[in-house]
């Protein structure tokens, strides 16, 4: 089956009346048997290809203007197979007009002083397509309106000799104007309006609301000019200057001009204030972002640049500069950072440069300290733990201070997690090695955040131990005190106990040999009372019998020591015999 044919025509829409119109037929497939192109026009063939053709040009056609919008402007392209498959164009003829009216009388009466306008309206006759794609033109200065009215007014040369009377035909000229202007800058600006049949009685020349008209005219053979003085200033920047002339009829010339004024004035002094999205005062250990800018960002607008940064990331951000702090310290409290703001008319005039400037206000946790007020306790805070001891019965007396932003408002000490005092500083009279040993805390809060952020608190650890000396000292042996006998090759359990704050340190020694059987350093501070102890075992030989003694001493009194004693037996068999 052979496919439609496509048709393509010259010109594609719209043909002229008494042209011709040209097309070109095509086909992708023209069948099997083949068959073959014919062109057609209101029922008769017009041409015919050869069979197998797959292109057909048709003989070119004139069309008139009674051929539109019937069957003539109708051409169809047909494969003649055992199917037909066809295509048709239908052109548009175009044509007219045949000529145009004016309805109204061809004869007027009028002034020649151009008081009264004349309206005139045009009417094409006979044309296709219609009116709405037709141009009109008129002899004269004509103003078109959508309904096609044609508004003449007055213009020389006229030609019945007399002396006619018209407006300006051009609008007012504005001179003076240059670039860069500088606030301080003096400028003057001359308005004209040229031309006109009499010149314009007035020209108004203003630049509101700082720069009224002068009502001054100057008056000159072809002209009528206004001009204006101005001390720039940055409220200049941006005011319209607009220029208007009053003819003798008030109405026939409404021609304008204005230009705007472009003054350079320089930022005003730049703030430098928390990034939105950033609570400020800072907290310490968080992150900051400042940003530097003017409530006034000149003209042109300022840039700006970090002097000092306090260890922040510059950046530039649309039209402000950006200082960004990963994480703040309690360091950056009181830093000072600055930045500049600078423009055209900065340098160009040579002028000083406006500086902003900051002292960081940054929140910081208490850092605590603790340190002793009365001799009789000592503390050493640098150890990895820190400490403090206090003789039993002594004063236990300590003092808390604190640093932090905002400054500390309230201090509280707790023992083992109990509260004790709300103050800043600690007094026991009578240091009890019980009641008084155990782990203190000094917990200190700020004052106050802005923004209903929580007071930032700390909490600084001190272990206090009351010291007391070792008055006694057991050994037992095999848990028997005083004196055991035992036989030959028996096991013997020597145990030395004491108590004191340091643990004591200990020795067990045979007292008949002088022979040292165990020791213990002892030293140690720990918060429970417990005692220390300090076991030897042996395996009884004749030799071991005799008197054995444990010493216990520590630095936690007089130095005096404490000493127990215990008497080991043991049963031997003689194995001394003679031949």
């Amino acid at each position: 089956t052979p496919s439609v044919p496509t048709i393509s025509c010259t010109p594609d829409q719209w043909v002229p009346a008494n042209t011709q119109l040209t097309c070109t037929c095509n086909t992708d497939d023209i069948g099997q048997p083949q068959g073959r192109l014919q062109w057609i026009r209101d029922g008769s063939v017009l041409s015919s290809g050869g069979k197998g053709v797959t292109t057909l040009t048709m003989p070119p056609q004139n069309l008139t203007q009674s051929d539109h919008d019937n069957s003539r402007a109708q051409v169809t392209c047909r494969v003649d197979w055992i199917e037909d498959r066809s295509s048709t164009h239908t052109a548009k003829v175009a044509w007219g007009p045949s000529g145009v009216r004016i309805p109204q009388d061809r004869t007027f009466t009028t002034d020649i002083t151009g008081s009264r306008e004349l309206d005139l309206t045009c009417n094409p006759q006979t044309l296709n397509p219609g009116a709405d794609l037709m141009t009109y033109s008129w002899t004269g200065r004509c103003q078109d309106n959508t309904d096609r009215t044609c508004t003449i007014q007055p213009r020389p040369p006229g030609d019945d000799g007399l002396v006619t009377t018209y407006p300006p035909l051009v609008a007012p000229v504005i001179r003076g104007y240059k670039q860069p202007l500088y606030a301080g800058d003096d400028l003057t600006l001359t308005c004209e309006v040229s031309g006109g049949q009499p010149l314009v009685t007035s020209v108004t020349f203003a630049c509101p609301p700082r720069h009224p008209d002068n009502a001054s005219d100057v008056k000159g053979p072809s002209s009528v000019s206004s001009s204006l003085t101005l001390s720039l200033t940055e409220s200049d920047d941006g005011i319209v200057c607009s220029c208007n002339a009053v003819w003798k009829v008030a109405d026939y010339y409404t021609l304008t001009n204005s230009t705007t004024i472009n003054v350079y004035y320089p930022p005003s002094q730049p703030t430098i204030s928390a990034t939105t999205g950033y609570q400020y005062p800072f907290i310490a250990g968080d992150g900051g972002k400042l940003t530097c800018s003017s409530t006034k960002a000149g003209n042109p607008p300022a840039h700006y640049q970090w002097d000092k940064t306090a260890g922040g990331q510059t950046a530039t951000e649309g039209d402000a500069a950006t200082l960004t702090f990963d994480k703040l310290t309690p360091e950056h409290n009181g830093r000072e950072v600055t930045c500049r703001a600078r423009n055209a008319f900065t340098e160009d005039k040579n002028q000083p440069v406006n500086i902003g400037t900051l002292t960081m206000e940054v929140y910081y946790s208490p850092t605590i300290s603790v340190a002793s007020l009365d001799v009789a306790t000592q503390c050493e805070m640098n150890s990895g733990i820190p400490q403090c001891l206090v003789a039993e019965n002594g004063t236990l007396h300590m003092n808390c201070s604190a640093d932090s932003n905002p400054s500390p408002a309230q201090f509280l000490w707790r023992m083992n997690g109990l509260d004790l005092d709300r103050q800043p500083t600690l007094r026991v009279p009578s240091a009890d090695r019980t009641r008084e040993t155990g782990q203190y805390s000094c917990v200190v809060t700020s004052g106050t955040l802005t923004g209903g952020r929580d007071p930032l608190m700390s909490t600084y650890n001190v272990s206090v131990f009351v010291t007391y000396p070792t008055v006694e000292t057991h050994l037992t042996l095999n848990s028997q005190p005083h004196n055991l006998t035992v036989n030959e090759n028996d096991t013997v359990l020597m145990t030395c106990r004491a108590d004191g704050r340091p643990t004591p340190k200990m020795e067990l020694i045979n007292t008949d040999s002088r022979q040292i059987q165990a020791t213990s350093d002892g030293g140690q501070l720990v918060l429970t009372n417990q005692e220390s102890w300090l076991n030897h075992t042996l395996s009884a030989t004749c030799q071991h019998t005799g008197n054995y003694r444990c010493t216990a001493g520590n630095n936690g009194g007089d130095g005096a020591q404490a000493t127990a004693d215990a008497m080991l037996f043991v049963n031997c068999e003689s194995v001394l015999h003679t031949p």
